[in-house]
């Protein structure tokens, strides 16, 4: 395995490891992730959002100014 494939992976696992602190802190905080939650997440997986796009987006959505990041 190469440095950068590994390294990627690594990335990945600790990215997954603070993905399921937070999901352990929201229920810690009786405010638990929902269907939707775990939908959104899963879309930023995919769309290879980074961390920092991920809040922007969330914050632009509790704002009212999630309209700035549609594509259509």
């Amino acid at each position: 395995m190469s440095n950068s494939s590994e390294s990627e992976l690594i990335a990945a696992k600790e990215a997954r490891e603070r993905f399921e602190e937070a999901v352990h802190m929201q229920a810690v905080e009786e405010n638990p992730f929902t269907a939707e939650d775990y939908a959104l997440f899963a879309q930023f997986d995919r769309d290879g959002i980074s961390d920092d796009e991920q809040r922007a987006r969330i914050i632009a959505e509790l704002t009212g100014n999630a309209s700035h990041f549609t594509d259509k």
